[in-house]
This record gives structure tokens, sequence and C-alpha cells, in this order.
């Protein structure tokens, strides 16, 4: 201290003690650093130096001004310990790190620092800096450090962090954080291969930390806490022994070659090495070589201390995590198979002694437990694989995943080798899983990481393996549907969370990026990361956004957050120089002020290529510099300004911090003042949403700027397409903002227009109607009230959105802006229609940019009409690439007509290309007449066209005569590999019908494939590589070779080439439409790994044809059992698929081509199992030929049938056998290709002959097979005949009778235990059915002409015969015992007998007639409701067809017969007979209808109808209670209906409920309650829950204002539905405890077992009722005033419901149960083809239903005729109260402020009603001038704000809902 103040006395010339304690005071931190890291070796000295320094300084000030800066005291010290310092003496005193914590240990004692007694903490926290602080200290001067003593010295700063650590963890002081932190540290000084000499004292000071961190003692939140850190420091190590081990290697490799050298040269063989003697004794040499490695491995070990040090301590590392206990065994199970790998190359026999020393394979046998060779289910690794996958995610940021600095590279590397070993596990469970031993469902977050891998820059092998997981993924068909990755949190959902406030929200993002930063691999970058948080964390703003972080977030910046609010933080900033440069490259324009957006700067063509990052690190940084200086108005600048270090490190933050320097600088412009008196309705709202000005000058500088940008070509676009996402993220941020500003301003309804009322005095005047001139008009349009603030053109957006792949945003910026321009979203129609002209008039006044501002602007360069051309073709290119064919067909419609249009006048052609696919090609012939010229766009539509038509081989030669005509300059490399591709594609799929031997072979004589067979391919370029397909062709020529290896090479190549094709859509909003091809070539190259390990032998033969399905539990399966189940879903050729696009169909051809090939290779190479694969070929040719068939490609399905029938004669010459009746099945698939052809005729003969054919043939009947396949002949003969009414409707009932009657003796002969048992089953089930559906077409054609007027009048004719035929018989009987002999009376007696033989013959006539017609209706009547019951109690629940629609006919059968005269004995007979024998889960659909014909039984009732439906009321009641009681029940309360019901259908809720019914209803539950089990109980439950509700809804609400009440109590009116099921003086006595209802309006699904819990447990899927919550509440509308309860299940839900009284629900009841019905048929649609598809392919490859249609529907429970319960739909509202003012405000005074209403359009029109015609269309026309349509689709684009994707898929789900709507209405 005295030397000090010396020097600073000689420096200064100072004669004043002040003036030396002012220059110590500077210095207090230094000097305290030095002193206090003495106090414990030098207690002395150091006191008093301390003395000294107090004497010299003031104590205040020492403590003051040290305890401000105690952690520069504290990074002092650090500088002393990197220095090395050490004091010279007798003896001489070396400062250890003992030491230097004593000496930080003293800043908290001797500095007065602020302390937090609420938490423990360290003493690096008491000293005002942590241990994160420091780690990035150390870090960065270890890698700052040049020489290696420097980096010695830096070592020792970390190596005392170490031993801080270590103390930290005895005392429990230290963080999950900041020790995972310090782990990460530890994992990137490691992997730094400059610090390799140090490896041995970092492992030896990890060793120490380990051992402190994994004792007994430690807290065991702390090590789960760190567990994902320690797993991948246990793979940096692996990885450090990996680089060591290699490096011992090679030197010991590199030694033995020197040595060899300098041998060989001594004995003069170095010129003769190539030339030497076959007689030299190449042995001794070997024998020489080992013995010098030996030694020289020896002497290495001996000598490298290093290698030997390196090898055993990352040894012991991993040992002690392994070993500890604390960390489970499964972390690192996996790692050893990268260990074992390693070294299967490098373990040579002269390396074995070292490598079971030093190898990592020895560490794992070491710590091998017992369940180490468990191999664990695939369900257990994919939850690991998922837990590693959000441990070490995939960076999504195409700045930060590109990042090349070699720092951050090391811990990519080791979080990619985590993913990888997790990655090889999944791939081990994938690939030995049998799908038929157990399914498993695999969670959908499995796939979306698999893709993110496909799609990342994780090495290739990660890659590889992911996309072979995906294929065995879909081969397993464990995904119904594909979806795209998840993605963050949205910007809206963001603002919502913030309060709304865009500055929190940024500044929030910013902290949480800068805070990922402090743990980046790159020590500079944690270095300024760490500055700029401290900073950031310093400022006022940053300690409020601290507080809302999240709790990672947070943990890690704590140690950053100060109290000491003078305390001063410097920030990274660029140097002047750098800002000289920036300058330097601006243009000068923006202004001197503003030259941060001249050309210069934002011209990213002028960078290159390889500079993108630098790009947007400028612009950031040169606006910082620019604009958020000193005089500038933005908010929060210095927030900003702290941050451009970050920005000029990383391009990644620079990137996110884009967007937020826009908006402040936009927001910045004050916003323009509107007064509230005389603005407009828009502008009122506009200055709450607005972001500045339009017209500001950062506005047009900004706009400018991202216009040149978004005007690029469209290569360009590619190249720089990050520049391109941040311009459209900035653009996104700004709209969301705008949008979440307008939902929340302050909307006001729109005022009302007064409208002139007419004249009553003047006759003409009221014939001309109200004069609507005098209204005010509606304000003109101005486009959207938000948008991207900047005025750029949507078009221009739209099109960069395009090339960056964001498809859904690119048709909403396109639709926004041609709707700014004509003022409606349908700008087809209206430019179209008739106010075209008009709009193009008003150019001036168009809106045309989507800033939101609705600032008119005009633009010269193009019209209204070739903007939206331009718009059109934006839309139907992003419809194309979704895939949307329904929505392209229609925006195609209509943009002919704007087309047309637009070239009326002109000598251009008006046609485009058809849509259809022959009308299509047609055009393209037109086109390449006029213009000759090949384009590769021409070709590819062609191409597509012919496959589409099934001209296969007709493309062929097209695109050889293409490959030919195409000059060498036009071959560009696209054309060359889709030509490329597009041949071995055919080539592979005519490679699957070869026919005369079964495989390729070398041998010429015997070879499959001719020589020549590929070498026509189109050539390809030398440096290119191959394709799918053309590697999916060599790799199977070379399996047929037995060249495995490189088949497999081959297999790999395919892959590369779909990894690649999958690159595309990275980003892509239409990800998953184009995945399914993608994922089902991975499918097919899994299948071909699994044919090369089967080649091998390394894989089972039956382990491969289980996974294509062709063996079962017995083992292969048979080709008979196939041919039989194969009709399974044969019968409803309707409901098949016949139009199927052509990717799926190329999908399709692909998969069974290539399987179809690997299984002839497999028939030669694999002899002794050549039949099972002869089954298994037969059998998937002839699926093959059936999936072809039902997806309409019949032209397949032929060429399918004619390779069985080669194959059958192949194989029956080498003695295979085969079913005798396979001839009659191949032909009856004849006749099925031939119906889906449309020849009729021909399929219908076809049918009649294998009919005729198995008649002839004598059967006692135990032919199954045969009976089975002469009844599907007869069924689809039927089918056909009936169909098309080809042959007579008796003829036609026969065949169906005779197909019925031996479907049914096929089942019952078949037995039980059969194999095909279940599918006799079902064909009796099915052909029962088709002779109902034909039978009651029969009986309604015969009813119908009885009832029809016309056989009245034949019959009122006849009975006039009849009358007639008597008096004829009465006169003739006169005149023949009145006749003489006279001719007179002989010629009137012959003409009276003449008379009535006529007469007597055509009432013989119409007596056969009438009971022709009588018998016919009762055998058509019987035939029908026989089969059905047949069928109905035949049909398994598992069947694929619609059976309800059949139970619908079946029942209406017999409510319209049962009381008619003509057949009701008919038709209750059979009811009576087979009722009861049906299914009861049949009829409970049709409760509403059975019920409602419940009746007394009537004394003169003689057909028992009203006993057998009591008898099935009853079934239903006791078999499925949950569905029939409730309706019994309202049924029983048919009189009460409270105090009336009025109004005009007064009388309609009165019907049908007579006392008959109520006493029948009551008599049945009187039965019930007689009945056994828990159904009595159950029947009283229902009813006191039903009079529970019944007396809520008869509350009369009308002492209540209009308005809704909240929280009345039931108590307060003595209701007692919170108190039914509980005892009490309100509770109810006759209710059961266990035996409770379940909620009304949620019951459960049916179950046709009829197990709904047994009263004891709740129904699957249901709840039942708990109780009710206290409190109800009234709605604000309603006739009657519906009240609100909450119902409380079982299982805790809450179930809201809606009690209304006085309103009859029967109706809306009735149209739900028909919306029910509509779903199930919609579920079904499609169902006959897509079963067969989905049982070959798979259930991903095509839905159920393709256009996913279902209609929302809602419980409604009728209790009385005058009340009961509904669902409580959340979130929906009346579509009025959404468009009107109503409630609140309306959409239409939201969406178009000032406005008419639709009210005022109806005030309007009704004033004009009494006006001519020409007055009447005049304000027509006048209305829609001022009334816009609905804006009902920008609302669900706002509401659904999640992602632009989703609102879409919504708006048709819209427009659906509201067809059904208008339906409803009408």
């Amino acid at each position: 201290m005295k030397y000090l103040s010396e020097c600073a006395l000689i420096l200064t010339d100072a004669k004043s003690d002040e003036s030396i304690a002012k220059i110590l005071r500077r210095e207090i931190a230094a000097i305290c650093g030095y002193i206090f890291i003495f106090f414990d070796s030098l207690p002395n000295e150091s006191d008093s130096a301390m003395e000294m320094f107090k004497r010299c300084v003031s104590s205040k000030h020492i403590e003051k001004d040290g305890a401000k800066n105690a952690h520069k005291v504290l990074r002092h010290m650090l500088v002393l310990r990197r220095k090395g310092v050490s004091v010279v003496g007798s003896p001489p005193l070396d400062l250890d790190s003992k030491t230097f914590i004593d000496g930080m240990k003293m800043i908290s004692k001797h500095l007065q620092r602020p302390q937090n007694n609420a938490e423990k903490i360290s003493f690096l926290e008491c000293a005002g800096s942590s241990m994160t602080e420091c780690v990035v200290i150390a870090k960065y001067w270890l890698s700052s450090s040049l020489t290696v003593t420097q980096r010695e010295d830096s070592w020792r700063v970390f190596e005392l962090l170490c031993t801080i650590l270590e103390e930290t963890l005895r005392d429990d002081t230290i963080s999950n954080s900041e020790l995972r932190f310090a782990f990460n540290a530890f994992i990137v000084i490691m992997l730094d291969e400059n610090n390799s000499k140090l490896l041995p004292s970092i492992l030896g000071s990890l060793k120490c930390v380990l051992e402190s961190l994994l004792q007994e003692s430690t807290n065991l939140g702390l090590i789960e806490g760190v567990l994902p850190t320690l797993r991948k420091l246990c793979l940096a190590l692996l990885k450090v022994h990996e680089r060591a081990f290699v490096s011992f290697y090679s030197k010991c490799s590199s030694s033995l070659t020197c040595l060899e050298f300098e041998q060989r040269s001594s004995k003069g063989l170095i010129e003769k090495s190539d030339e030497m003697d076959e007689s030299l004794d190449t042995s001794e040499m070997s024998s020489t070589r080992e013995e010098l490695l030996k030694h020289l491995i020896d002497s290495k070990v001996a000598v490298e201390a290093t290698y030997h040090e390196t090898l055993m301590r990352s040894f012991d590392n991993v040992a002690i995590m392994a070993k500890s206990g604390k960390m489970s065994f499964k972390d690192i199970l996996g790692a050893q198979d990268m260990t074992l790998q390693l070294h299967s190359d490098l373990n040579q026999d002269l390396f074995g002694e070292i490598s079971r020393k030093y190898s990592m394979a020895s560490l794992f046998s070491s710590i091998k437990r017992e369940d180490f060779d468990t191999i664990p289910s695939l369900q257990v690794e994919a939850e690991q694989f998922l837990q590693i996958m959000n441990e070490y995610p995939i960076s999504v940021d195409s700045f930060r995943a590109n990042a090349t600095t070699s720092s951050t590279a090391f811990l990519q590397s080791i979080e990619a080798q985590a993913r990888l070993i997790a990655l090889r596990r999944l791939e081990k469970s994938l690939v030995r899983h049998d799908s038929t031993q157990s399914s498993v469902e695999l969670p959908a977050e499995l796939h979306n990481w698999l893709m993110k891998i496909c799609y990342s820059h994780d090495p290739e092998e990660s890659r590889l393996i992911s996309s072979r997981c995906l294929g065995e993924i879909n081969s397993l068909g464990s995904f119904a549907t594909l979806t795209m990755p998840t993605q963050s949190m949205s910007i809206q959902s963001q603002l919502a969370k913030h309060d709304g406030s865009p500055y929190k929200v940024m500044m929030t993002n910013i902290l949480s990026s800068v805070a990922g930063f402090l743990d980046s691999g790159c020590a500079e970058t944690s270095l300024v990361a760490m500055k700029t948080a401290r900073a950031l964390l310093n400022s006022g703003a940053g300690k409020e956004c601290w507080k809302i972080l999240s709790d990672t977030d947070q943990a890690l910046l704590r140690p950053f957050v100060t109290n000491d609010d003078g305390q001063q933080h410097s920030s990274v900033f660029i140097s002047n120089t750098c800002k000289e440069k920036l300058k330097a490259r601006s243009a000068g324009l923006g202004g001197a002020n503003l030259w941060c957006f001249s050309d210069g700067l934002w011209n990213v063509v002028e960078y290159g290529e390889g500079s993108r990052e630098l790009w947007i690190k400028n612009i950031v940084c040169a606006i910082i510099s620019c604009c958020l200086g000193k005089d500038s108005k933005v908010r929060n600048k210095g927030f900003f300004r702290i941050c451009q270090g970050m920005c000029a490190k990383e391009a990644c933050f620079a990137a996110e911090m884009f967007p937020y320097l826009i908006f402040s600088l936009l927001d910045a412009d004050p916003r323009e003042a509107s007064k509230e008196k005389s603005a407009s309705a828009r502008d009122l709202i506009h200055s709450q949403t607005a972001i500045g000005t339009a017209k500001g000058q950062m506005n047009v500088l900004i706009s400018n700027c991202f216009s040149s940008l978004l005007k690029l070509d469209a290569e360009q676009m590619k190249i720089y397409t990050q520049a391109i996402n941040a311009i459209l993220c900035s653009l996104d941020w700004l709209k969301s903002i705008t949008e979440h500003r307008f939902l929340m301003a302050d909307h006001q309804k729109n005022s009302s227009v007064i409208v002139p009322k007419t004249s009553k005095t003047s006759k003409k005047r009221r014939s001309k109607g109200a004069d609507i001139d005098d209204v005010q008009p509606s304000p003109q349009w101005r486009g959207c009230l938000y948008g991207v603030v900047l005025r750029l053109d949507g078009i221009d957006v739209a099109k960069a959105c395009f090339h960056a792949k964001r498809y859904f945003s690119s048709m909403y910026y396109a639709e926004m802006g041609m709707q700014n321009m004509v003022g409606s979203g349908s700008f087809f129609e209206q430019l179209s229609g008739d106010n075209a002209h008009k709009i193009e008039k008003n150019d001036e006044a168009l809106v045309r940019d989507i800033s939101g501002f609705g600032v008119p602007s005009q633009n010269e360069e193009q019209s209204v009409l070739d903007r939206a051309l331009v718009a059109k073709d934006i839309i139907v290119r992003c419809l194309t690439e979704l895939e949307a064919n329904d929505e392209l067909d229609g925006v195609l419609l209509q943009g002919a007509a704007l087309s047309l249009k637009q070239n009326i006048s002109s000598f251009t052609t008006l046609g485009g290309l058809r849509n259809e696919k022959l009308a299509a090609l047609q055009d393209h012939d037109i086109r390449l007449e006029e213009r000759p010229a090949i384009f590769q766009e021409g070709f590819e539509s062609i191409t597509s066209c012919l496959e589409d038509l099934g001209l296969n081989h007709t493309k062929h030669h097209y695109l050889k005569g293409v490959e030919k005509v195409l000059s060498a300059g036009q071959q560009d490399d696209g054309s060359r590999n889709f030509l490329r591709e597009k041949w071995f594609e055919d080539s592979l799929n005519t490679a699957s019908r070869w026919d005369d031997t079964l495989l390729p072979k070398l041998d010429t004589n015997d070879q499959y494939v001719q020589p020549d067979k590929f070498r026509d391919a189109p050539p390809s370029k030398s440096n290119s590589s191959s394709g799918f397909y053309e590697s999916v062709v060599h790799a199977l020529l070379c399996f047929g070779k037995d060249d495995i290896a490189g088949g497999l090479n081959n297999v790999t190549q395919a892959r590369r080439s779909i990894l690649a094709d999958m690159e595309a859509l990275v980003g892509s909003e239409s990800q998953s439409k184009g995945l399914a091809t993608h994922l089902s070539r991975l499918s097919v190259i899994g299948n071909l790994e699994l044919t090369a390990r089967t080649l091998e032998g390394k894989s089972p033969l039956a382990f491969l044809l289980n996974r294509w399905g062709f063996c079962d539990e017995a083992g292969v399966e048979k080709f008979e059992s196939l041919l039989l189940e194969s009709d399974n879903y044969s019968f409803d050729m309707k409901d098949h698929v016949t139009d199927v696009d052509n990717i799926l169909a190329r999908r399709v051809f692909t998969e069974f081509s290539v399987q179809e090939t690997q299984l002839k290779l497999l028939i030669s190479k694999l002899q002794s199992d050549e039949n099972d694969i002869v089954e298994a070929l037969t059998s998937h040719v002839f699926k093959s030929s059936h999936i072809y068939r039902e997806l309409g490609r019949t032209d397949a399905a032929n060429l399918s049938l004619s390779r069985l029938r080669s194959l059958v004669q192949v194989f029956k010459q080498r003695g295979m056998t085969y079913p005798t009746n396979l001839p009659l099945v191949l032909h009856l698939e004849d006749a099925k290709l031939m119906k889906c052809q449309n020849d009729l005729d021909t399929a219908v003969m076809r049918c009649k002959i294998i009919s005729s054919h198995l008649d002839s043939i004598e059967d006692d009947g135990t032919n199954l097979e045969l009976r089975s396949l002469h009844a599907d002949s007869l069924l689809l003969g039927s089918l056909w005949m009936a169909e098309q009414n080809v042959d007579a409707a008796t003829t036609i009932l026969s065949s169906f009778q005779k197909a019925a009657d031996l479907s049914m003796n096929v089942y019952r002969k078949s037995k039980t235990k059969d194999a095909l048992h279940t599918s006799y089953i079902h064909k009796a089930s099915i052909a029962a059915f088709k002779l109902g559906e034909f039978a009651a077409s029969l009986y309604y054609s015969v009813d119908k002409r009885m009832s029809s007027d016309v056989w009245k009048k034949r019959c009122l004719a006849a009975n006039e015969r009849k009358k007639e035929l008597n008096l004829a018989i009465t006169e003739a009987e006169n005149l023949a015992k009145n006749r003489s002999r006279s001719n007179a009376d002989e010629r009137l007696y012959i003409g009276a007998d003449n008379v009535r033989s006529v007469l007597e013959r055509e009432v013989s006539f119409d007596d056969r007639d009438m009971n022709g017609m009588a018998a016919s209706l009762r055998q058509y009547l019987k035939l029908s409701v026989e089969s059905y019951c047949s069928a109905l109690k035949l049909c398994p629940s598992s069947i694929a067809a619609n059976v309800s629609s059949h139970v619908f006919q079946l029942v209406s059968l017999w409510f319209k017969n049962c009381a008619r005269a003509e057949t009701n004995d008919v038709v209750n007979e059979l009811m009576q007979a087979n009722a009861l024998g049906i299914p009861s889960y049949r009829f409970v659909p049709l409760t509403y209808q059975l019920f409602s014909r419940i009746d007394s039984t009537q004394d003169d009732e003689v057909n028992d109808f009203q006993k057998i439906l009591r008898d099935i009321v009853l079934k239903i009641c006791r078999e499925h209670p949950y569905h029939g009681i409730v309706q019994l029940v309202a049924l029983a309360n048919g009189k009460r209906i409270g105090v009336g019901v009025d109004g005009r259908n007064a009388d309609t809720y009165l019907e049908n409920v007579g006392s008959s019914k109520v006493d029948a209803a009551t008599s049945i539950l009187n039965d019930l309650r007689e009945g056994e089990g828990y159904i009595p109980a159950l029947v009283e439950s229902y009813t006191t829950l039903s009079d529970a509700f019944i007396n809520l809804a008869m509350l009369s609400t009308k002492s209540f204002e209009r308005r809704q009440f909240k929280g009345l109590s039931f108590s307060q009116f003595k209701l007692t539905l919170d108190t039914c099921f509980s005892s009490g003086r309100r509770g109810s006595k006759n209710t059961s405890a266990t035996n409770k209802p379940v909620i009304f309006t949620n019951p459960p699904p049916i179950r046709p077992d009829a197990q709904y819990g047994n009263g004891i447990d709740d129904p699957i899927g249901a709840e039942r009722v708990l109780s009710f919550e206290s409190k109800f509440d009234l709605t604000p509308t309603g006739l009657h005033r519906p009240k609100i309860v909450k119902c409380i299940g079982s299982k805790g839900g809450r179930f809201k419901q809606l009690v209304k009284g006085e309103d009859d629900l029967r109706q809306d009841a009735i149209m739900e149960q028909v919306f029910g019905t509509v779903n199930d048929l919609l579920r079904h649609e499609g169902a006959g083809g897509n079963v067969a598809i989905k049982q070959s392919l798979g259930a991903p490859a095509i839905p159920c239903s393709s256009r996913h249609l279902r209609l929302i529907t809602y419980g409604i429970t009728p209790l009385t005729p005058s009340c009961g319960v509904l669902e409580w739909v959340n979130d929906t509202m009346c579509f009025g109260e959404y468009v009107d003012d109503k409630r609140g405000i309306g959409a239409h005074s939201r969406y178009n402020p000032g406005e008419w209403g639709d009210n005022d359009c109806a005030k309007i029109y009704r004033a004009a009603a009494g006006g001519t015609e020409e007055s009447r269309r005049k304000v027509y026309r006048k209305i829609c001038e001022n009334f816009s349509p609905g804006k009902t689709k920008d609302s669900f684009l706002l509401l659904f704000h999640r992602k632009i994707a989703i609102p879409y898929s919504h708006l048709c789900s819209l427009f659906i809902s509201l067809s059904v709507l208008l339906f409803r209405i009408l």
C-alpha cells in the first residue's frame, strides 16, 4: 500500500493527500482484490495494508464504492489468478485455490454488500457476482488464448471455479441453472480441440465436481434438474475418449509407417517396391511389423501420458455417473452402440490389449446390470425418444441452424449425437416390432420430431435413420392422419397474454433469447449475452419484464438481476469504425439522418450468396445506430440500443430484433388525431388500431425498402430466402398487432338511416315510392381496418409468400389486396359482373395497398382486371400445392370468367386448359400444334394426363420421343431428371409383369430382364445422383445378382433422394399434403432393406411375409381363403372409390410393383420356402387387382388379372396346386371389372354364365366355397340387373331369393370354428339385406300404384262393371224366361247373353288384376320384412355397411302396415316372430319413433301391434336403460304441461298426448319397476330427476325484467333440482344412491353388448349425475326465459344445460336425430371401397370419408310436451346476434363502420314497395351500393389467429354449416 501511495505521488506530482486519495479511489476494486487474497496466508501484512488503505481513502468511500463495484473486485481476483500471482519471500508463497476462495469471502465482510436473508446464497452472490458470470468470463479467457501457456493460465481460473463449485455443492448454495451452465461450459471446453493438452486437468476437475454432486447427501432435486445436462456430458466424454483413442492410433500407425520406411530404405527396397521378387519372405516382414507396432504401443503408452490420462479419466467420469445410482442407467443406454461401432474397425489384434484397457466397451461391460439385456417395448422407446427430443430440441430458426462457428458446433454435435442414439434405439424397436402380435398407438409428437430431424442439419446418418423410422411407422399404420410439426405460440396469443402490449411481448422475447445465448457454445457470444443481460436487467423495463419470464429463463437470468439502483453496467455496442463502414456502404438515400434506409444497405443482391447473415446484421445495427439516438422518439430505445452488440454477433438474434425495430420506428410517428364529432366511424376505429401514419417518413422509407425486396424475381427469392422471411415475419408481426387492436377497439353501433316518408297526398309520388336520393349514402369503401401498416402491394406480398412456401398466407394477402380494392373478398364475382366498369371508372379512388390506412392511390401499370388475374394465378398455384382440388375447380371456373371479360374485345384466345384429363390432353395437343416448342412444364402435364388415363405404354413412347426431340441445350437438369425418373418408374412397373422366370439372373440364357432392358434410359450428368425410381431399379437388379451390398447402397441412395425431396417441403404449409407420397416411398425402401436382410439370412422369411400381411398365427395365408374373403366388401359398388388422384395411384402402383418384384426375387433365392412365397405372390397379385379395381384403375386391374393367370400356369407346370374354383373366381373378377368399365350387359352375362355353370354341377352341398361363389355371382348379377332394369322384376327377385337362400344355407352348414365362418355370416346378412331392399322397392312400387288416382278410378270402374254385370245377368235371365220362338226375342236374348259374357270376362280380369296386386303387395311386404328380420338377427356389429338405413326401412314398413286391413296380419305376425330376436341396440336410434306409437291396447285389437311394440320397448329399456327410460318417463308426463302454452302453435304442443298413451307408458314403467337388478331403482331416479327439471322449467319468469339474472338460488323458489338426490328436508326419499341416471344431454354411446356398468360403474363414455350447483341463471333473451343450470358428473365433469319451459322440444329432438343419422351416413361415405384399400395399404392411405363432413349436434331431451333439457353449446352465438347489433356490436358494424344496416335496407325497400318496377330496381341497386356483404370470413380469420392455415380449414366448415342452416330454414 505504501508502494502504491508513493507511485501515485510520483506519477501525479500531487502534493496533497486528497489528490492521492482521489487517484486511489479510482482503483478501489483492484486494490481490494489484491489485498483480500492475502488475508488468509499473510494476515498481519494484509491487516496493515488495509489499515493504511483506510487512512489514505476513508472507510466510507471504501465501503460505498467497493460495495457498488464488488463484482469488479471479484473479477480482479480472477485476473490475478489467471496471471499466476505469487509472493517472493522466505519461504516463497504460492497462492492456491483456497487462498483465492478465502479472499472472495472477504468481499462481503469488508465491503458492506446488501444481503438477501430470504434465501440461501453463495459467497459469489454475496460478492455481487455469480457462478454463471464467472464461468462466462473464464470460458472467454480460455477460448481467446492463443498459446499453450496462455491456455494454462486461463485454465487456472476455471480450475478455481471448479473448487468453488465443489464447495457450493457441499453447502447446497448453487442453483440448478448455475450447475447446468457450469456443466455445459465443461462440455464446450472439453470438445475444443485447442484444449487437448489440458484434457487431463479438465477431466480431473470434472471428476471432483461429479463426485461432489453424486454424493449421498446431495439434494435429489438438484441432481434431477441437471440430468439432461449429465446425459449430454456423458456423450461429450465419449466423444473425448473417441478422439483421444483415434489420435493415439493414428500416431502409432504413422510412427510405424516411418520406421518401416526407414527399414526398407536401409535395405534398398524403396525403388524396387513395385517390382519385388515373389520369392521375398513376406511373413518375416509381417512379424517384424507386429514387433515394431507392439514396441511403439508400449512406448507411446509409457511416454504419452496425455493419452493415458485422457483415456482413463474420461473412463472414470463416465463410470462415476453410471455407478452412482443417482442417474438412471437408461440415460446412457444406447451409447455403447456408438462405442462398439467405433472400435469395430480399430480393434485389430495388435490393439487388443489397448482396447481392453482403454475402450468404453469395457466400461459398459463393467457396469452391466441385470436389466441390461431387457428389450423395452416400442411404447417405452417412443416415450424415451420424445424425452430426449424435448431435452435436445432442433432449432427451426434458419439463421441459427446455419451457425458455422466451431464453438457452437460443439454443442450442436453433442445434441445431434444424443438424438442419434435415441433414433437408433427407436429404429431397433420399430424393426423388431411385430404388428400382428401386438398393436401400439404411437403419439403424434413422434411423427413431428422425426420429420424435423429429416429437415434438420443433423448428420446424414441421423436423417437416414429418421426416415427409416418414418417408413416403419407408416408400414405399421400407427398414424391415422398426417400433421405438420407444431409451431411456437402465435403472436396474437402473446399479445393477449401481455395485455395487448407489443412492447412487453418484444422485451420479454428479447430477454428469453438473450438467456438462450448465455449458454452458447461460442464463448464470445456468451460474454456479449452476459453483458447484454446484465445491462437489460439493470433497466427499469428489464426488471419489469423479468418478472413475467418463464421459470427457466428467470433461473438463468437471476444472477444478473441487481437491486443497486446507482450501479452502471457497460453494454456492448458496435465500434465507431463499424458504424463508419455501415455509413460508407449506404448510398445516401433517406437523408443524412436516415442513412440506414439506403439502397446500399438494403440491396441484398449486392451482398452475395455467402453473406446472407451479414445483411440482417448490417440492417439491424444500422437502424439502431441511426434511428435510436438521443433525439429519437422511439419508446424503450435504450432497451433496444443495449442489444446492438448481440445483433452484431448473432444473425438469428438480429433477425428476431428486426420486426421489433420496424414496429417501434413506425409506432414512434404520432397517430393522426380524430375528433369524435367530425371524424367518421372508420377513422375513429382506425385511430385506435393504426401504427403511425400512412404518410409518415418512416412508413414511406420502410415501405420503399420492403417493396424493393418483395419485387425480386423467383430465382433471387430462392437464393435470399432468409431476407424474404425476415420481411414476411415483420409483416406478420405488424398485421397481428393491428388485428389485436382492432378486436380490442371501442367499436360503435352504426347509426340508423333516416328514410323519408312517402307522400300520401300525391298519387304520382306514391307510385314512385320513397325518394332514396335524399338518404345519406354509406361512406366509400377504403379497405380493411387492419393490415400490415406499410403501404405495400398485396400481390407482391402474396408472391413472396408463395416463394417462401407460405401458401395460406399467400392466398390471404392476395385476397386482402383485391378486397381492399373492390370492397369484397369475392372479387371474382364483383369483377366478372356488371359492377366491374364502375370499379374501373373509380381508379383514382381505389385502395391498392394492404396497410389498413385506406389511402387511395393510382397505379397506371395494371388495371383492376389484370391485378385480379394475377391474384387468381397466385391462388391457383397455392391451391395446387395444397392439393385442394375442389377449391381449385371453383377458382378456375371463376378465373375463366375474368379472362373472358378481359379478352372479349381482343383476338387473344379465350380458352384455357380444362380440368378434365382427356379434355386437358386435347388442349395440350392444340397448343403444341400452334407452338411446337417443347417445355418441361408442358410435357410434365401431358405425362400426368396420360398416367391418369391409364395410357402408360403411350406415355412411355411419348417420353422417349420427347427425349430424342429435345436438344442438348434444352435439356436442363430438371427435365433430364424428370425423364430419367419417369423412365425408371415405367421400367419398374414393367418389371413387375415379368412372367417367364421369376427373377433376373446372370445367365443370359435364362435372363428375366433382357440385356438392353435399361440401356435406352435418358442420359444423366456424370455428377448427378440417382433418383428414387432409378435407385430402386438398380437395387432390385443388384439383389438379383446376389450383390446385397450394392443393393443396399442403392437403397441408401433412394433414401437420400427422398430426403432431398422432403427438404423442398421445409417451411411449407402444404407439408402434410406432400408427406403421404414420401412416407409411402420410405415404406417401400424399408421393405427393400428387410428383403436384403432376409436374403442374407439375418431375418426370417416369416417375419417379412408377416410384415406384408401374408401370414397369420397359423402360418402362411392360403390363397383359397383370400379368394373367398375378397368379396366381403364388394356388393355396394356405388360406394367404391372411382375417382382417385394421380398421386395416390402412383403410390399404389409403386408399392405393389416393388413388392411383386421382391417376391419374385425371393422365390429362386430361397428354394426351401418356395411354396410359401408362391402363395404370397399369387395372393399379392390378386389383391393388387382388387385394389386397382377399387381405385377405379381398371387398366391396371386387368393387367394384374392377366399376370395372375400367367403365374398360375407357370406354377402349375412346377407342380403347384390351386383351388378348383379359381377360374370361376377370376371370371367373376372380370365381371366386376366390366361393371367398373360401364359394360353392364357383359358383366351381367358373365355372372349368369357362372351361375348356370354352377347350377349344372352336381353338388351334395358340402362344397361351401363353391356354393358361396354361386351366391356371389347371383347377388352381383341381381344388383346390376336391378340397377339398370335390364330384366323383369320377377326374374331379378328370384335371383335375389336364390342368392339369399344359398348364402343362408352356406352359413348354416359352416362350423363356428371354421376360419371362414365370419365371412359366411357377413355374406348371408348382406344377401338378405339386398333381397329386403329389392322386395321393399317392389312393395313401394305396387303400393304407389294402388294408391294412385288412376288405380282408384279403375277400381271404381270395376265396381261399375260388376253392377253392369249384375244388371246384364238379371236382364239375360228375364229374357230367357220370357224368350219366345220369335226371331226378335232370340236376337234380344243373344245380345244380352253376349253383353253378359263380355262383362263377365272384364270383371274376371279386373278381379284377377286387383287380387294379383293385393297378393303381390302382401308377397313383397312379407318377403321384405322377413329378409330384413333375418339379416338383422344375423348381422354382426362389426359389419362395415350402414345397417341403420335397413332398420329404418324395416320399422317404416311395419308402422305403415300395422293397421292396414290388407297387410296388418302379415307384418304383425312376422314382427311378433322375429322382433325379439333382433338385437335391441339396432332399435335404439329409433326410440323417438317407436315410443311415439305406444298406446293402450284396445279391446277390439286383434293384430297384437301394441303387444309387439311393448315387448320391444321393454327390451330396449332393460338392455339399454340410459337410452330408453328417459323417453318413457317423458311420455308418461304427457299430461304435465304446467300452466299451458299459448300462441298460434298452441294446438301442436298438445298433439299425441292423449290419456291412452300416458296410461300405456305408465304401465310399462310399472313393469320395469317390478323387474330385477338395478333397473327399478334407475326408473325411480329418472322419475325424480325429471320431476325436478319439470318444476324448474315451469317456473314463471314474468316477474323478472328483460335482462340476464345470475346466481338465483333453488331454495329461494322452493325447487329441488340441486337436492333431488340428497337426503334432508329438501331431498328425495325414494332415490337410490348408486343407480343414478346419466347426464340427460350426454348419454353414453350405444353398446351392442348392452354393458353399461350394471348401475354400479359409470357407463363407458358418459358420466352419471352426482349433483347440481345450488345456483341457476336466466337467459337474457327467449320467449319464456330458459334457465341455465350446471350438472356435476360422477367423474367431476361440469355440464352446462338449458332448461326450457312452455316450448315444444320434440321436433328439435327429431331434427337432431336426423342430423345424427346424416353423420352416420357421412361417416360411412365411401366405406365400401375404402375398407379394401385400408386393409392393404394401411389406414393413412385414404380416409373413410374423403370430404370429412360432419354436422355438429347437441343433446335434446324432451320431458313433457311443453318442456325439456338441452345441452349448452359452448363458444357459440346466434347468427343474427353475430351479424346485427342485438347484443353488443355486431359484425356488420364492426367490419363496415358507418354503412347501412340490414334494418335500414329493409326500411328503405319497404318504403319503395308501392313504386313501379323500375323504381324498385333503382332502390335495390342503391341498397347494393351502400351495403357490403357480411364479413364472416374476415371474422373467422381474426378469431382463428393462431396460424393462417387454421382459418381456411374452418372456413370450409363455416360454408358447409351455412348451407345446412339454409337447408333447415327452407
